[in-house]
């Protein structure tokens, strides 16, 4: 990133500005789909979800996203002892 950043201090101050005013569009408009993937209702039943900010959603999905992995795990160890009890 640094030699980008570098690479682009070189050009002329109007390139310059232009580059920045790409990035910044083609983030905003990244950011507009997110926001498109995470409406209101979609927890609904979610207090969190609910009153979260789009940035908060995301960490809401991570963490749910997190807890039913740990919630899977668990389940795939305790079939495997299971099946460890049941062979002869």
């Amino acid at each position: 990133m640094k030699r980008l950043e570098e690479a682009i201090a070189k050009l002329p101050e109007e390139r310059q500005q232009e580059i920045k005013n790409n990035v910044n569009e083609a983030l905003a408009n990244q950011y507009r789909k997110i926001i498109k993937l995470l409406p209101d209702d979609l927890f609904s039943g979610s207090k969190c979800w609910r009153d979260g900010d789009t940035v908060e959603r995301v960490e809401w999905l991570i963490s749910m996203y997190k807890s039913k992995a740990y919630e899977v795990e668990h389940w795939i160890d305790q079939v495997a002892i299971a099946k460890k009890g049941n062979q002869p």
